[in-house]
């Protein structure tokens, strides 16, 4: 019996030792894998923090030279060392451009002063027939994410496919990734009787291409008023207007189908709406915005 005992408590404090290192253990592992979780967290925090940014510049494309009514926005995009991407959505441009250049330059002088001092950057583009492009085509060798901000001050010309300059401007730091236009809004172009309405219409881009319009008027003189984006790029003349914006390609005349209307009491009126018109922040550049009441048009305004 003694010795069945004393083999007994032998067993049990053997048994105890063997819990006892065997939890110690899985308690070091775990301590050991929060440790090493911990530290890749801290590591992974530590090269998010000190992960380089994107850099990115824009160019808001005006158009130059007469009768040229080409108007845009051109972009470069760098992600590496090595790579960026130039991105360009323009319209009015001309229909005839196969492989059009894109030019860049280095000079003091205006965009409508003559262009020197030429870079050995070119890139270009296509319209595939119709007068509006959305081209992209890679940038390196000539910038990268490391030199892009570079080309803050440099011009940028588009040509047409008769090689001469139809719209150009200034690179500046893309420093807002929100993509928004505005129109002040002024009275419509006719002869007798102009409207005496004012105020804004501002667009901003949502990333599926869609756009939230949003108005800001005042001395109005409707019960109710609407709000189009139209083909034009001038207010001067009511021809220059032109009528309802829309990409026929992808989608219908929505600012037919869609009536988007809103009362005034007071004389002013706020508010928006969602629209897709098919052409994006680039392709909206610079065209006429124009409110009109039961009568025909009262105001226009371009989006800049």
């Amino acid at each position: 019996v003694s010795t069945i005992t004393t083999t007994t408590v032998i067993m049990n404090i053997l048994s105890s030792l063997t819990l006892t290192f065997l939890f110690a253990s899985c308690s070091g592992v775990q301590a050991d894998g929060d440790t090493l979780n911990a530290q890749r967290r801290a590591k992974n925090s530590k090269v998010a923090k000190s992960g380089k940014k994107d850099k990115s510049i824009i160019v808001k494309l005006d158009s130059v030279g007469v009768g040229s009514k080409t108007n845009g926005i051109l972009q470069i995009q760098g992600y590496d060392s090595v790579n960026a991407l130039v991105t360009i959505e323009a319209s009015k441009a001309s229909e005839d451009c196969e492989e059009c250049l894109v030019q860049s330059y280095i000079t003091d002088n205006e965009c409508d002063q003559g262009l020197l001092n030429l870079e050995d950057n070119e890139f270009r583009y296509n319209t595939f027939k119709s007068d509006y492009t959305r081209s992209a085509f890679p940038a390196g060798p000539h910038f990268t994410n490391d030199s892009v901000e570079g080309a803050i001050g440099m011009k940028f010309a588009l040509f047409d496919n008769e090689d001469k300059i139809v719209a150009c401007g200034t690179a500046k730091a893309n420093t807002s990734y929100s993509r928004t236009l505005k129109a002040q809004i002024g009275s419509y172009p006719v002869d007798i009787d102009p409207s005496p309405v004012s105020g804004y219409v501002t667009v901003t881009y949502d990333d599926n291409g869609s756009f939230t319009l949003t108005y800001d008027l005042k001395d109005l003189e409707c019960d109710y008023c609407g709000i189009h984006i139209h083909t034009g790029v001038s207010c001067a003349t009511d021809g220059d207007v032109g009528a309802h914006y829309y990409n026929s390609a992808i989608v219908r005349d929505l600012w037919e189908e869609i009536v988007f209307e809103f009362g005034s009491e007071d004389g002013t009126a706020s508010g928006h709406f969602n629209m897709f018109n098919g052409y994006g922040y680039g392709g909206n550049y610079k065209h006429a915005v124009v409110v009109h009441d039961d009568n025909g048009r009262i105001g226009c305004g371009l989006l800049e």
